[in-house]
């Protein structure tokens, strides 16, 4: 049975142990083996690695359509997909894991009974999340995407019960208005320095948060439908993220126009790919999060990065703080708290 699974589903990590379990295998987290810690620990040194390359990698990603100006936006996610692979392909080198080895019929199988199922809907919203948030930055500044997409807690929480039947307890919608509030406000203190509002980064950048909120779910399930590694899904994703953009990048010459900005721009082949291995960095540590947690709590997460993202950029640049700075960041602090009330809540009523 667990060689047909095998078979089916390309889990070289299967052990067989007392009743043949099946997807037990060990959590490790860039070589670190999570098993071996406490889970309070496990998963503060994820969070910490979430919060930390997320925040790198925003900052990356506004310069180089800002300042670089960069506009081969299909052929951007082209590379980021091939560096993600790249990068997942070293995690699981560094972690031990060998390739899976399947014939043509075992391959079909594979996709028609895995992946078409969990992996393709992941690599479509994927790849539109990432264009048109792309996109939005040639039309809207950072600080405004990050106004909308404190949003993303609401969709999240609304596909979740919907899609995967999930309940939340008042102090979780609490907590989640109370984080909301905190960046929207920081964020809104800092767009009256520099606003930079387009109806066009508007509305791209919203129907990037849509398709954002729906990731974190379908990750979830996915996650749990094929019980594999975390660097091993992330590496499915973009494989189709590839087939799908490529085509149209050839077609709207995006592959051409890139070629020619790496020929007038050599430091572009250093500060490209750097950047997106900070992204790599970002979503595994995120997928991580999610085989730990759940979308919810990592949609928690991403809230509080982008309320550290606006603090870094105040101090960065010495904007003037206003009695708006206060609330956001006290209604934030007072929100996490509270989902760590409603975490333990959850946990007593289990046990």
């Amino acid at each position: 049975e667990v060689e047909a699974r095998k078979a089916v589903y390309g889990l070289e990590e299967v052990r067989e142990e007392g009743e043949k379990e099946w997807g037990k295998m060990a959590r490790r987290f860039f070589g670190l083996n999570l098993d071996k810690l406490s889970p309070m620990v496990a998963t503060g040194i994820v969070v910490f690695s979430t919060l930390f390359f997320h925040l790198l990698y925003a900052f990356a990603q506004e310069r180089a359509f800002k300042v670089k100006k960069v506009s081969f936006y299909w052929f951007f996610v082209v590379i980021q997909g091939a560096v993600y692979i790249l990068c997942g392909k070293i995690e699981d080198a560094i972690n031990g894991r060998r390739p899976s080895s399947m014939s043509l019929s075992e391959l079909q199988s594979y996709f028609n009974r895995a992946l078409l199922p969990n992996v393709v809907p992941v690599a479509v919203v994927v790849l539109l999340e990432r264009l048109l948030g792309s996109m939005s930055l040639k039309y809207i500044d950072f600080v405004t995407r990050v106004i909308f997409q404190s949003s993303k807690l609401i969709p999240v929480m609304i596909i979740g019960t919907l899609v995967l039947g999930k309940k939340y307890n008042w102090i979780t919608y609490l907590s989640a208005c109370l984080i909301i509030i905190g960046v929207i406000s920081i964020s809104l203190a800092d767009a009256a320095v520099s606003p930079a509002f387009d109806n066009v980064g508007i509305v791209l950048v919203s129907l990037s948060i849509l398709f954002e909120a729906s990731k974190s779910i379908l990750q979830e399930r996915a996650s749990t439908n094929m019980s594999t590694s975390p660097s091993r899904l992330l590496q499915w994703f973009n494989f189709f993220t590839i087939v799908f953009a490529l085509p149209i990048a050839i077609y709207k010459g995006d592959v051409e126009s890139g070629v020619r900005y790496f020929m007038a721009t050599p430091s572009a082949l250093l500060w490209v790919p750097g950047m997106f291995v900070l992204g790599f960095a970002g979503s595994y540590s995120n997928m991580v999060l999610i085989d730990q947690t759940d979308a919810f709590v990592c949609s928690l997460v991403g809230t509080f990065r982008k309320l550290l993202t606006i603090i870094f950029s105040i101090v960065y640049y010495h904007k003037p703080w206003n009695e708006y700075h206060a609330i956001g960041i006290g209604s934030a602090i007072l929100g996490t708290f509270l989902i760590n009330v409603a975490k333990r809540t959850r946990r007593k009523k289990h046990h």
